[in-house]
């Protein structure tokens, strides 16, 4: 009800934004339940104000927590998806390198996709670094789209016409999944 009143201009906030997400980010760590309906408030937040800076400084600052207590959960997720959102490309860039580390989960990868070509280089290597990890293959092209780093991957193709490592046009790229992408 509450986003549904800020969304039709029938609640105003402006001179209390920084204390309703600090107010906002306290509940959301109090009660997984309502993650969505947080963060959705959050990035409304976030698409209205003019003190982006501000607010993705407190995210950043909330990101040992997220990554240490809620890591692989709806909360991460969210949390990661309002910050990239508000990032430009380089910022995007520069935060996916000095957070590596806690990039574990496919879907939080997928946040860091930029269109246009060549711009998933850093990405691509990543990915494929950590399925020849976990899988202990050297023929990681034939069994990749069968792991979980799919999604990133067909993210990738949608948005950057680059071929990486002469790969997402070959006929190793499944033909199921090409199919999806017309």
């Amino acid at each position: 009800m509450f986003y549904k009143k800020l969304k039709e201009d029938k609640l105003k906030i402006e001179n209390v934004e920084k204390e309703l997400l600090h107010i906002l980010l306290l509940a959301v760590f109090e009660e997984k339940t309502i993650t969505w309906q947080v963060y959705r408030i959050i990035d409304w937040i976030f698409d209205k104000t003019k003190n982006k800076v501000e607010y993705q400084e407190l995210l950043i600052k909330k990101l040992p927590v997220v990554n240490r207590i809620y890591r692989d959960s709806i909360l991460q997720i969210w949390h990661y998806y309002v910050l990239s959102k508000s990032m430009n490309q380089i910022e995007k860039k520069q935060f996916f390198e000095n957070n590596k580390q806690y990039l574990q989960n496919p879907i939080l990868v997928t946040m860091f996709v930029e269109k246009g070509n060549h711009m998933n280089a850093h990405i691509m290597t990543y990915i494929k670094e950590n399925f020849l990890k976990e899988s202990n293959t050297t023929d990681w092209k034939k069994r990749i789209m069968y792991s979980r780093w799919w999604l990133p991957l067909m993210k990738i193709r949608m948005v950057d016409v680059h071929n990486y490592e002469n790969f997402l046009q070959t006929s190793m790229f499944p033909e199921v999944l090409a199919d999806l992408m017309s």
